[in-house]
């Protein structure tokens, strides 16, 4: 929202790529849960195998610092990283690293409720396409039963001139 009102404009990144890095940390993830009870401990530090502690955003919140500059760097990386790539990319932690947006893709192709083009009001000017900050537009307005993740912003059916947009069944 902050690169919007600077006016910055954020690169829109192919599905198809977005997704396959999300599955393959994805798949990490899941290897290293299975290791995450391991732990090494050395010199009385404890080192986690669980690759999830190290890339985790949401640890930037936790204002603790660590007992070294390095451990304050792997602390706060992660969370540093996603709030200045934000600036480039929409929603970087939840389309690259982000398993709950994996899981949350999937569930919303089975999805009741989604957004939804009604083709004879629609002309394709565009408008919605333009404004609207995800990827799943292009493919809603083709039709696609696959279609990359939407963020449920209604961006796209609050634009639309026409109201060929709608959330429904």
């Amino acid at each position: 929202m902050w690169a919007d009102k600077l006016k910055i404009s954020r690169k829109k990144t192919s599905f198809a790529f977005s997704q396959t890095i999300r599955l393959a940390i994805f798949i990490f993830f899941i290897f290293f849960c299975a290791a995450g009870i391991l732990t090494l401990s050395q010199n009385g530090r404890t080192f986690s195998f669980n690759i999830y502690d190290y890339i985790n955003a949401f640890h930037g919140f936790e204002f603790i610092i660590q007992a070294t500059l390095l451990d304050n760097l792997f602390h706060f990386l992660p969370f540093l990283l996603t709030l200045i790539l934000a600036f480039k990319f929409y929603r970087p932690f939840c389309h690259y690293i982000c398993p709950v947006g994996l899981y949350t893709h999937f569930i919303e192709q089975i999805a009741i409720f989604r957004i939804k083009l009604k083709k004879p009001p629609c002309d394709d000017c565009g408008i919605c396409e333009k404004k609207a900050p995800c990827k799943a537009i292009p493919d809603i307005l083709k039709g696609a039963n696959l279609r990359p993740d939407c963020y449920g912003c209604n961006v796209c059916v609050e634009v639309c001139p026409k109201n060929a947009l709608s959330v429904g069944r």
